[in-house]
């Protein structure tokens, strides 16, 4: 019997070698850049101050797995963890919400920090929702009984100019100046985290200031509450603030700002925002397609989307191509790659591959930019406004890491990008970048377009009607 159990165990262990070598590079990959460790043990707190100081002193931990800071953050980081344990017994769940943002932004890497899930969920609402336009803050989306605010642009919060407002809420974000406001704006729906921040008299809401469409200035005092328990989940990206639709959190209780434009009107970018991707034909022999992630569906994977619309049309048949990544936040870079090796050779010799960008174009919507800039060539021309991260940034985790009594989630990164110079030489740089990685240069836009509230109110969509200048027979 110990024979055949000896006999067992080393057909194991030689099954085991042989599949470790044949998938030797990624399990190097997961041995790199996704660390494994225990969440935190102990003894359970006795009161609010000691949960509190077990949460900070867990949150001093994300520096041993986290690569993106630099000396002088790391610093930083330990100064303000140091200086705020001894406020641990004064300190609200905001309060530590507002710690880990602060502390994680000194990355100064839009990819390292605090899950925004909170912000929505489980801190209080003024019931106003916002939106950074060319023309400044306006209100987007409000309860009916805010409908007078719909469309206004936001002149203060509390009496303080909004610009100042914004500027200060940027220390709770790394990255890009895009990046930062895009989340500072979505930190301003929540009195609880105004008033932590310093930006609100009270944590139950706020004297919001903004100037109607005739200019006309309106003040209303708004009360901010905590949604029903038995309410639906609401949309957490910042850009699903433009959505056409009704959310199904907000239900008959809200208004928006497209409520007014049919359905016919509706721009292709904000057309059914839940639709992963999307392709149709538009005017005079072009092509448009949206990508919201760089993600399968359970349906449908990105490469078989692209084999079943795009990839039967002869080479050269499409006058121009726009690839709209707008609102798409990343997800896997390498489910992009063979197709964009093939997708600008649809487009005519001489003609245009249109890549729209904007600051919720992230991660590995970049990294697919990058692709697209690379394989297009001559091709190939960024529009729209500048992305949500640089061309090189930190990305890829682990195991979750979470606060073991307020359970917030702090986002940790290992694996290094770097797209305009290709990445080999970095001690971090991620495996899959090195394999299909490109020397894509500056992926700034080569024009800037942005549109207006009046654009968006309207149903235009000025980028698209720039390239269809463009495009003129």
């Amino acid at each position: 019997m110990k024979k055949w159990i000896a006999r067992i165990a080393l057909l194991f262990g030689i099954g085991l070698v042989v599949l470790v070598a044949a998938n030797w590079s990624l399990v190097n990959q997961i041995a790199s850049f996704s660390p494994i460790f225990m969440p935190r043990s102990g003894p359970k707190p006795e009161n609010e101050a000691e949960a509190r100081l077990q949460d900070i002193e867990y949150l001093a931990k994300v520096l041993d797995y986290d690569r993106s800071f630099d000396e002088a953050a790391r610093i930083e980081f330990e100064k303000l963890i140091a200086s705020s344990k001894q406020n641990a017994g004064t300190m609200s769940l905001v309060d530590l919400y507002l710690l880990g943002a602060k502390a994680t932004a000194l990355a100064d890497n839009g990819h390292t920090g605090m899950s925004g899930w909170p912000v929505r969920t489980q801190f209080n609402s003024v019931g106003v929702r916002y939106f950074q336009f060319q023309d400044g803050l306006f209100v987007v989306r409000a309860l009916a009984e805010h409908e007078q605010l719909l469309g206004g642009r936001v002149i203060e919060i509390d009496g303080q100019p909004i610009d100042a407002v914004l500027t200060a809420l940027h220390t709770y974000t790394g990255g890009t100046e895009a990046w930062r406001q895009l989340h500072a704006v979505k930190l301003l729906e929540s009195a609880e985290i105004m008033h932590a921040a310093g930006l609100a008299a009270s944590p139950s809401g706020y004297t919001l200031t903004v100037a109607d469409q005739a200019g006309t200035r309106i003040e209303v005092p708004l009360t901010a509450q905590l949604p029903p328990a038995d309410s639906p989940a609401p949309e957490t990206k910042a850009w699903n603030t433009l959505d056409a639709a009704t959310w199904p959190a907000e239900g008959d209780a809200w208004v928006h700002g497209l409520q007014s434009v049919t359905e016919e009107e509706v721009p292709l970018y904000l057309q059914n925002i839940g639709q992963r991707y999307m392709w149709t034909p538009v005017q005079d022999g072009g092509g448009y397609v949206r990508l919201q992630s760089i993600q399968n569906t359970e349906a449908q994977s990105i490469p078989a989307f692209f084999e079943e619309t795009i990839k039967p049309l002869p080479d050269g048949s499409l006058r121009y191509l726009v690839v709209d990544l707008r609102a798409n936040g990343g997800g896997d870079f390498t489910l992009f790659v063979e197709t964009a090796k093939w997708l600008p050779d649809k487009v005519v010799d001489g003609g245009h591959l249109y890549v729209v960008v904007g600051p919720q174009t992230f991660s590995a919507a970049i990294s697919s930019t990058a692709l697209l800039k690379y394989y297009g060539g001559e091709k190939t021309i960024i529009i729209g406004t500048p992305m949500g991260d640089r061309a090189q940034y930190w990305s890829e985790w682990g195991v979750d890491f979470r606060l073991p009594n307020s359970d917030f989630q702090v986002v940790y990164t290992t694996g290094y990008h770097d797209w305009a110079n290709g990445c080999s030489e970095h001690p971090y740089c991620f495996t899959p970048v090195v394999k299909h990685g490109v020397a894509a240069g500056s992926l700034a836009p080569n024009h800037i377009i942005e549109p207006t509230y009046a654009d968006y109110a309207a149903g235009r969509d000025v980028v698209m009607e720039w390239v269809f200048q463009q495009e003129l027979p």
